[in-house]
C-alpha cells in the first residue's frame, strides 16, 4: 500500500462570499441512469423514455443527484390497480437494485431527490420487462373446439400459444421445410379473431400424405434483449388420437380417518402417450400424498384431506380429458343446544302448559349421515301429539335437531339427552348433550358487581373486569369492545368466559374504554342476550414534548426551555422539578393543571452547558424532558457538485479539493478553525490538518482544502470537524473513492462530467443542444448523444467485453457503465461540444477541453493498452484542425492523433493508447485560415483493452485522421452503425 502524505498546505482555501444569503446552497436536480442488464431504451414519442429488460435479470436504477446540501433520494414504485397494491416499495438510497426480475415488477419507477432547499426532485422512468415462454402446441379437428374423432372429417388445426412481451412472431416447419402463408394450397397460416397476439394456428386443409409430418412452432421476439427463440414439435401421424379414460365419470367416496385410499385415473387409448397431473380445490394436494403413474395415494387420510381431486389428462391432442372424485373424510364434533321458550309470549320463563322447545346441534360431515335420538331420563323418545321431533330445523343451520313439548307438564320434567351419531361411522364416537328442565330452569341475567366499574389500573398492570351471571343452566359469558372497530386484546371480536371475568394482563393505554359483557345463546336460552358495560379507566405518565432536544447556542446569549404536556390521565399535574447536573434549580406542586414549564438562561457561561431535566408528575407517575444544551457547532456539510475535484500530481499520486459549506454557522459562536482527517482505505490511524478560518463563516461560504499526495488506486476516507470557542463540534464523514466503472461523457450535463476548459488557451469549447444550435454558417451535425436511429447501436463497437474505467469522487461505489448505450439512445436533441472557426478569430489560435483524470484499475505493470472512443464531426472547408494529446503529467502532453478538416466529415474515432499510469485526455482545436470550418466531438469514451478489430467493408482508416504515432486508429461512418442496428431489428 502507498504511504500517505498530507503536506499542511492551505491549497486553494477559500471563503466564498456570494451576495445572496443562499451562498452555494442549491435546490437539487435528479436524473435517472438504468444500470444491471437494461438492454433497450424504448421511446414513445411523448418525450419519454422507458428502460427495457429481460426477465430473470437484475434492474439497476440510479439517481443520480446534484444540490448542496447533498440531497436525500427515495425511490417508490406505486401501483395502478388494486391488484397491484402488494407491489408498491420504498428504497432510500441513490441506487435501486431488483435482482431477478419479474415481468409483474414493470411499471413506473419514481425517484425523489429532496435536500430541504427549494422543490424537491422528482423524477420517473417506466421499466418493461420482456419475456417469451415456451410455446404450447395443440392439435385439434376444429380450432375452437375439441372433439374425440378426427379424421371423420380431415382438417387439422394445429395451434401454437406462447405468452410473450412484446408480441412473438410465429414460423411453421413441416420436418425441416419452412411453411409460408399461400405457398401450398393446402396449408393455412392465421391468427384467430378475439384472442390475444400469442395464439398462432397453422390449418392443414383435407390431410394429404406429405401432411403427416413432424411439425415445429418456432415463437421469437427478434434479437431484442437476446432473448433466444423457442420452439415446440408435434409428430402427427395416422395414429394420432387424444386420451380416453377408463372411467371418465366423476366419483364420491366417504372415508374414515385414518384410512388408507387409493384413487385411479386410467388412459387406455391416446397418442402420443398422455401425461396425468393431479390436483386438489380448495388448497393444494397434502404433502403425504405418493403419486405414481396413473394414481394418487394417501396412506392415512386426514378430515383436512378432504376435498375434490381431479386429473387432467393431456397429450396435446384436441382439449384434456378431466375426472373429479370427490373425497370426504367423515368428522362428528362440537356439539351444543339452547332452550326456547314460548315464542308466543313475551315471558322467557318455563311454565307450565306452554310450548318449550329443546334444540341440540352438531358439526357433522357428510351431513347425510347425521342421525339424532332424544332420551328423556335414560328412555328413548318418540314423536307424539306433544312430542315433536325433528331431525333438522329450518330455522337454524344444518346439523341441528330439535325437540317440541307442546303442552309442558310436571311430567315432563327431567333431564333430555340427545345423541348425534353419524350412520356409516366405523370408529367416530357418538356425541350427547344433556339438558335439564325443571322449575329451576331460568333464563339468565347480568350484572356488574357493586363498585366493579369503573376499573381504574395503571399502565403495565393487570386488571380483571367482572360481570355476575346466573340463570340455569348458566350460559357462557361472551366479552367484546363497545367501539365497534375496536377488538379485544387478542384480536378476536369475541373472549368467552366461563365464570363471567376477564383477566387482562399488562394493561396499555390503548385498551382504555367500555367493555361489553353479555350471555352467549348456545348451552343456555335462546332469548335475547342479557348484557352489562364495565368500563375501564387506564391511568398512565404525562406525555411530554420535546423528549429529548439538542440546543445550541452561543457564550453569553439567551436560551429558553420549554416542556409541554400532551396529554396525561390523570390530566391534573401535581408537580415539576428541573435539575441539572443533579442539582435542583425549581420545584413545585400545583394544585390545578398545569401543561407547561420552562426555563430561561439569560446569558450563557461555560458553566451553564450540560443536560437539563423537567420531571413532570400525576398521580400515575413522571416523565421527563431532556435538553443538552452545549456549544458544539454544527456538522459541516461537504460540498458534492465540483465538476473536477481531482487533479494528477504525478505518477499515481493525485490531489483532490475538499470543499464544504458550515451549516447553520450562527447558531454557535464563530468557527475558528477545522481539522481535517484523513486515512487511506478506512483503516489505520487519522492523519489530520488544520484549516485556519480568518473571516467569521457565513451561511452559505464555500470553504476548500486541496488535499495532496493522495495514492492511487485507493479509497480514502475523510473526516471533518469544526472548532469554536467552545471546543470541537459535530464532525461529518465522506469517502473519495476510486472506481473503475464510469468513464464515458454524453455531455448532456452542464458540469460536462468533471472535463475543464483550460485556462491558458485562446478561446472556449462550447456546449450546443441539437443541431438546431450548430452557428452559422456552418452546416448542423448530428449529436450522437442522440442518432436519429431508434433502439441500441450493434456492431463490436459497442461490445460488453471492453469495460470503462476512471476516478470517481462521488459518495456511493456505484457505477454507470451504460450512460453511452443510453446517450446513445436520445435524439437528436442531444448535447456536444463544438469548436467554431469564426471569422473574428485568427488562424492557429487553439482551444482545449481536457478530461477528468482516468486511470487503468488492477495494473500492476506500468504499461497497459486502453481505448480512446469518440465520435468526431467536422463541418466546413477551412484548414483547421482538431489535436487529440494524452497527458501523462504536468506538461506532458503526447500527441495521438490529428484530424484535418478538408470537407464534411463524420464519423466514430477509436485510438489505442497506452498510458504510463493514470492521464488525461485533452481535445485541442486549432483554427484555420478560413472561417467558415467547425469541429465537434460527442460520446467520449475509454475503455480498458485494445480496440475491437473491425472487418467490416464499410469500415475505413480515417483518411483526413492521421495518427501522429505509430499507433492504428479507424474512423468507422456513423451511417454503417444505424444500417446495422436497423438490420438487427
Amino acid at each position: 500500500m502507498a504511504p500517505l502524505a498530507l503536506l499542511p498546505l492551505l491549497l486553494g482555501l477559500t471563503g466564498s462570499k456570494p451576495g445572496s444569503s443562499q451562498g452555494v446552497y442549491a435546490p437539487p436536480s435528479a436524473r435517472i441512469l438504468a444500470g444491471g442488464h437494461a438492454c433497450l431504451l424504448r421511446d414513445d414519442g411523448f418525450s419519454e423514455y422507458a428502460y427495457v429488460i429481460r426477465e430473470g435479470h437484475s434492474l439497476q436504477l440510479t439517481c443520480v443527484v446534484s444540490g448542496h446540501p447533498r440531497p436525500q433520494v427515495r425511490w417508490t414504485k406505486t401501483a395502478g390497480t388494486s391488484s397491484e397494491r402488494s407491489q408498491e416499495m420504498t428504497v432510500y438510497n441513490e441506487t435501486m437494485r431488483i435482482n431477478d426480475i419479474g415481468r409483474t415488477q414493470g411499471g413506473r419507477y419514481y425517484c425523489k431527490a429532496d435536500n430541504g432547499v427549494g422543490v424537491p426532485a422528482l423524477r420517473s422512468v417506466r421499466v418493461e420487462v420482456y419475456y417469451l415462454e415456451e410455446p404450447r402446441l395443440t392439435v385439434h379437428q376444429y380450432a375452437a373446439a375439441t372433439r374425440q374423432y378426427f379424421y371423420a372429417e380431415r382438417t387439422v388445426f394445429l395451434r401454437c400459444e406462447a405468452r410473450s412481451s412484446p408480441a412473438a412472431r410465429h414460423t411453421w416447419h413441416r420436418g425441416a421445410q419452412p411453411l409460408q402463408q399461400g405457398a401450398d394450397s393446402g396449408v393455412d397460416i392465421y391468427e384467430p379473431l378475439f384472442t390475444h397476439a400469442d395464439t398462432n394456428i397453422l390449418k392443414l386443409k383435407n390431410l394429404r400424405a406429405q401432411d403427416y409430418a413432424n411439425y415445429t412452432c418456432v415463437v421469437s421476439v427478434g434479437s431484442v434483449c437476446n432473448i433466444p427463440a423457442r420452439a415446440a414439435s408435434f409428430p402427427l401421424t395416422r395414429t394420432t388420437a387424444p386420451p380416453v379414460l377408463e372411467h371418465p365419470a366423476s366419483e364420491q367416496l366417504v372415508l374414515e380417518p385414518g384410512e388408507r385410499v387409493r384413487l385411479r385415473c386410467a388412459v387406455i387409448k391416446g397418442d402420443p402417450i398422455p401425461s396425468v397431473t393431479w390436483s386438489r380445490s380448495p388448497g393444494g394436494l397434502p404433502p403425504t400424498c405418493l403419486i405414481g403413474k396413473d394414481n394418487l395415494t394417501i396412506q392415512s387420510v386426514r378430515e383436512s384431506d378432504s376435498g375434490t381431486y381431479t386429473c387432467l389428462v393431456s397429450n396435446g391432442v384436441g382439449g384434456a380429458v378431466r375426472r373429479a372424485i370427490n373425497v370426504t373424510v367423515r368428522s362428528l364434533r362440537r356439539g351444543r343446544f339452547w332452550i326456547t321458550p314460548d315464542p308466543y309470549h313475551e315471558d322467557d320463563n318455563i311454565q307450565i302448559g306452554r310450548e318449550v322447545k329443546i334444540s341440540c346441534q352438531v358439526e357433522a360431515v357428510p351431513i347425510e349421515e347425521l342421525s339424532f335420538t332424544w332420551y328423556r331420563n335414560g328412555r328413548m323418545l318418540r314423536s307424539s301429539d306433544r312430542l315433536l321431533i325433528s331431525k333438522s330445523d329450518s330455522d337454524f343451520a344444518p346439523g341441528t335437531s330439535s325437540l317440541d313439548i307442546i303442552d309442558l307438564r310436571f311430567t315432563d320434567f327431567g333431564t333430555y339427552t340427545c345423541t348425534a351419531r353419524l350412520s356409516r361411522a366405523r370408529t367416530l364416537s357418538d356425541i350427547s348433550m344433556d339438558v335439564n328442565i325443571s322449575s329451576s330452569t331460568v333464563p339468565p341475567t347480568i350484572s356488574v358487581p357493586r363498585g366493579r366499574s369503573p376499573v381504574v389500573v395503571r399502565e403495565g398492570s393487570m386488571a380483571d373486569l367482572q360481570c355476575i351471571v346466573s340463570g340455569k343452566p348458566k350460559p357462557v359469558v361472551l366479552w367484546s369492545r363497545v367501539d365497534q372497530d375496536a377488538l379485544m386484546p387478542d384480536g378476536a371480536l369475541y373472549t368467552e368466559s366461563h365464570d363471567g371475568c376477564l383477566h387482562l394482563t399488562n394493561v396499555t393505554r390503548d385498551m382504555a374504554g367500555s367493555y361489553r359483557c353479555q350471555t352467549g345463546r348456545f348451552n343456555g336460552f335462546n332469548v335475547s342476550p342479557r348484557e352489562a358495560t364495565v368500563q375501564l379507566v387506564v391511568q398512565y405518565p404525562p406525555v411530554v414534548e420535546p423528549p429529548t432536544a439538542v440546543l445550541r447556542q452561543g457564550l453569553g446569549q439567551s436560551v429558553s426551555m420549554e416542556c409541554r404536556v400532551l396529554r396525561a390521565n390523570p390530566a391534573r399535574i401535581i408537580a415539576y422539578e428541573w435539575r441539572f447536573k443533579g442539582k435542583v434549580l425549581a420545584t413545585s406542586r400545583l394544585d390545578s393543571g398545569g401543561f407547561l414549564s420552562s426555563h430561561r438562561i439569560s446569558s450563557l457561561s461555560n458553566d451553564d452547558y450540560g443536560s437539563y431535566s423537567c420531571i413532570l408528575a400525576n398521580e400515575a407517575g413522571s416523565t421527563s424532558c431532556v435538553f443538552t444544551l452545549t456549544g458544539r457547532a454544527h456538522a459541516p456539510e461537504f460540498y458534492y457538485d465540483n465538476p473536477s475535484p481531482v487533479h494528477l500530481q504525478h505518477l499515481w499520486v493525485y490531489s483532490y479539493l475538499v470543499q464544504w459549506t458550515q451549516a447553520e454557522p450562527t447558531a454557535v459562536d464563530p468557527v475558528t478553525e477545522y481539522r481535517l482527517e484523513v486515512r487511506q482505505g478506512g483503516q489505520g490511524s487519522w492523519q489530520s490538518v488544520q484549516v485556519a478560518i480568518a473571516d467569521p463563516v457565513q451561511r452559505g461560504d464555500l470553504l476548500s482544502h486541496n488535499l495532496v499526495e493522495l495514492a492511487l488506486p485507493h479509497a480514502h476516507q475523510l473526516r471533518l470537524t469544526p472548532f469554536t470557542c467552545f471546543g470541537p463540534g459535530d464532525s461529518a464523514m465522506r469517502w473519495i473513492r476510486y472506481s473503475d466503472g464510469e468513464a464515458f461523457c454524453g455531455f448532456e450535463e452542464l458540469l460536462l462530467c468533471g472535463f475543464m476548459q483550460d485556462t491558458h488557451d485562446d478561446f472556449d469549447w462550447k456546449q450546443r443542444r441539437g443541431a438546431g444550435e450548430w452557428p452559422r454558417p456552418t452546416p448542423p451535425p448530428r449529436t450522437h448523444s442522440s442518432p436519429g436511429v431508434p433502439g441500441i447501436p450493434a456492431s463490436p463497437n459497442f461490445s460488453a467485453t471492453t469495460r470503462p474505467f476512471g476516478l470517481s469522487a462521488s459518495p456511493a461505489s456505484a457505477t454507470f457503465t451504460d450512460q453511452r448505450f443510453q446517450s446513445r439512445l436520445t435524439k437528436l436533441r442531444g448535447n456536444l461540444m463544438y469548436a467554431e472557426a469564426s471569422q473574428q478569430g485568427q488562424a492557429g489560435q487553439r482551444a482545449r477541453l481536457i478530461s477528468p483524470i482516468y486511470n487503468i484499475s488492477g495494473s500492476d505493470t506500468i504499461l497497459k493498452s486502453a481505448c480512446l472512443e469518440f465520435n468526431f464531426h467536422s463541418r466546413g472547408n477551412s484548414s483547421g484542425m482538431l489535436n487529440v494529446l494524452v497527458r501523462v503529467g504536468p506538461n506532458q502532453d503526447r500527441h495521438v492523433w490529428v484530424s484535418k478538416s478538408r470537407h464534411m466529415e463524420e464519423c466514430l474515432v477509436q485510438l489505442p493508447v497506452n498510458p504510463a499510469g493514470p492521464f488525461q485526455v485533452v481535445f485541442e482545436a486549432v483554427r484555420g485560415p478560413g472561417g467558415q470550418g467547425s469541429f465537434g466531438i460527442d460520446d467520449v469514451s475509454i475503455s480498458e483493452g485494445a480496440c475491437p478489430q473491425e472487418k467490416q467493408e464499410a469500415t475505413l482508416n480515417c483518411a483526413r485522421g492521421v495518427p501522429a504515432v505509430a499507433l492504428s486508429a479507424s474512423c468507422l461512418p456513423l451511417l454503417s452503425i444505424a444500417t446495422a442496428w436497423l438490420t438487427l431489428r
